[in-house]
């Protein structure tokens, strides 16, 4: 007996609160967390005597009296701290005709995770017209209003000791779950859903109501009482301005978009963050900028929006820019300029313009982007003052070039010369040697007579003097032909073994003065290399005469040989005074003497850089690895075919 009167007066008190609620008729508003205004109810409009389309974006201190837009009506709309914000507080609101209205205000917030304010919902009366009725009322009952104007279901609830329970739902609410709101009013959520994990959703419901702030996503499936499924998304929010802790809910169907008034919240919030200037032109006049623009220009947004664009550009480019004046752009779009403007602070700035066509709050606009490309002008000046400099760099290079080519000309008739006279010494000193030596052979061998022990070591000097000379004439005119390009490799199938013997066997006399053990190790096998015998002959005549002259008497000389499906590498190693490292690279050069073997050896330095040359010539490859102090290993890599 005693339940049913209990619910006898729940009725009757609900009954009650819904005749005050209609004669309230109050007014609804939302502000996001700068106070700009991003809802107006139809009552608002009644009342102030704006239109929603001339406060949206607008913050709501320019309505109210100079002396009410401070710190307590600021905290009362967006402060975060409760123990800041009033349960109502009194402020008037400056009509469009001027006149003032006492508006009793009550609000609701939302917050994110962090505590940080998202959108606060004003609830208000007007004082002249229904008086002071809002007092004592509970404002979650007036809400109802601004709830059925939502075209997502929206319900709000708080927790009790049944549970978490629902208290307010709109229409949509309704139209989604196919429910009533008198026969769903009070159930606890998870039964009103009809959720099939009722024990997860649960868990999860208490742990946000615990937490007591920022917001929850849930995606589930639920079934109507006529069996349809629906996939659903519910996003809870807190809510603060009540004892009890409670929830604000949104309710759509999977992948249907928020209202159109969030998306334009969300929109904005894009916009004035983004890295380009954005503005908007609609019916002949600037209606939004934002942060960006404003930087470009260096001015103000209220004052951009009062100044025009047009008032900037540059002088010289404005018979080129008519298109800015706000009465121009609306029939011109779409369209893409660059141009000059003279900023507030008088800077001079280049920027590129494209315009677009747009819808904006429910009419045609027209939307700019600008883009500061001061930065790409410069760039590109500089870049046109260097192609400049390379033109003239070009030219003198051109110029510089046909110089060279004269000179060339002149070094090639040099080089002839020199050639000619090279090969005309050669012959001379030739003529010389030949008979020369000759005649001293017979001296030496004694067909001239007995010589004695004393005459035939003096002669074998002199015979010895007369081949390095014959050597230095033959390495002279090698340079020659090289530097003509007068030397080709050939074909002919050579021996390395037959080479490396017939050379240790010419300098046999040497290395038995200086009683060096010279060790041959090449494979009978060895296959044999496709080139030119008397080139490969020199190099490897080379490359054992230095091993012998830079070997100390007593030393160990070492030739090796091997091959492979494609090459033969030949070494010749000593333990003779060794070679620098930083000389190392330069030992293939011409006319370059190792500075630690300039006194052991006349020599004109040509030597290597000829070797060097030849086995380039035969496709192949030298180094050498050298310790100074231990000797040198000389390496030759020759190709079997080419």
């Amino acid at each position: 007996m005693k339940k049913n009167i209990n619910r006898y007066l729940d009725i009757e008190k609900y009954r009650e609160s819904k005749r005050k609620i209609d004669v309230l008729d109050p007014l609804i508003l939302c502000l996001n967390r700068k106070g700009e205004i991003i809802l107006f109810d139809e009552k608002c409009e009644k009342v102030t005597g704006y239109s929603e389309q001339e406060v949206t974006g607008t913050k709501i201190w320019r309505y109210f009296p100079e002396k009410r837009s401070d710190e307590k009506s600021e905290n009362f709309f967006l402060s975060t701290e409760d123990k800041k914000v009033p349960n109502f507080l009194i402020i008037p609101w400056i009509t469009k005709s001027g006149e003032k209205h006492e508006i009793k205000w009550r609000t609701i917030q939302f917050r994110n995770d962090k505590g940080n304010l998202r959108i606060t919902i004003g609830i208000g009366v007007d004082l002249e017209e229904t008086g002071d009725l809002i007092e004592g009322y509970e404002v979650s009952k007036v809400i109802n209003k601004f709830l059925d104007e939502l075209t997502s279901g929206i319900f709000t609830a708080k927790k009790t000791d049944r549970g978490i329970v629902l208290q307010n739902i709109n229409k949509e609410f309704e139209n989604l779950l196919n429910v009533e709101r008198r026969d769903i009013k009070g159930e606890r959520i998870e039964t009103a859903f009809h959720i099939e994990d009722v024990s997860g959703f649960k868990n999860r419901l208490n742990e946000f109501i615990s937490r007591g702030k920022g917001r929850e996503n849930f995606q589930f499936f639920t079934e109507k009482e006529d069996g349809e499924k629906l996939k659903l998304n519910l996003t809870l929010l807190a809510m603060k301005g009540e004892e009890n802790p409670r929830v604000f809910g949104i309710l759509n169907k999977q992948g249907r978009e928020e209202d159109e008034r969030d998306d334009l919240k969300y929109y904005r919030a894009i916009v004035d963050n983004a890295k380009v200037g954005i503005g908007i032109v609609q019916g002949g006049a600037i209606d939004y900028v934002n942060q960006r623009l404003s930087d470009i220009f260096e001015c103000c947004k209220e004052n951009l929006k009062v100044e025009g664009l047009f008032n900037f550009v540059h002088p010289e480019d404005q018979s080129e820019m008519e298109i800015l004046k706000e009465d121009n752009i609306e029939g011109k779009v779409p369209f893409t300029k660059e141009f000059r403007i003279i900023t507030k602070k008088g800077k001079v700035r280049y920027l590129s313009v494209h315009g677009l066509r747009i819808e904006y709050n429910g009419e045609p606009a027209s939307q700019l982007i600008i883009d500061d490309i001061t930065k790409y002008k410069e760039m590109e000046k500089k870049l046109r003052d260097r192609r400049e400099e390379l033109s003239q760099a070009y030219t003198q290079l051109k110029e510089t070039e046909g110089k060279l080519r004269e000179r060339t000309k002149e070094l090639e008739k040099t080089s002839e010369t020199r050639s000619e006279f090279i090969d005309l010494v050669s012959h001379e000193l030739s003529s010389l040697l030949t008979p020369a030596k000759t005649y001293l052979e017979m001296i030496r061998t004694g067909e001239m007579g007995e010589v004695n022990q004393t005459q035939e070591e003096k002669l074998s000097n002199v015979m010895e003097r007369i081949e390095n000379i014959e050597a230095l004439v033959e390495d002279m005119l090698d340079l020659s032909r090289m530097e003509a390009g007068r030397i080709k490799t050939g074909d002919e199938s050579v021996s390395i073994p037959k080479v490396m013997n017939s050379v240790v066997k010419d300098l046999d006399r040497e290395i038995e003065r200086k009683n060096h053990e010279v060790r041959i190790d090449i494979p009978d096998d060895l296959r044999n290399v496709v080139g030119n015998p008397r080139l490969l002959d020199k190099v490897f005549r080379n490359l054992v005469s230095n091993a012998v002259q830079y070997t100390p008497p007593e030393g160990k000389i070492e030739i090796k040989a091997k091959s492979t499906d494609n090459e033969v590498r030949i070494s010749i190693s000593d333990n003779g005074i060794g070679i620098p490292k930083e000389e190392q690279e330069k030992i293939f050069e011409k006319f370059y003497r190792v500075e630690s073997a300039k006194h052991e050896e006349e020599g004109l330095g040509i030597g290597l850089a000829l070797t060097k040359h030849f086995v380039e010539l035969h496709e192949g490859e030298i180094w050498v690895e050298s310790e100074e102090g231990k000797g040198s290993t000389f390496y030759v890599s020759l190709p079997i075919s080419r």
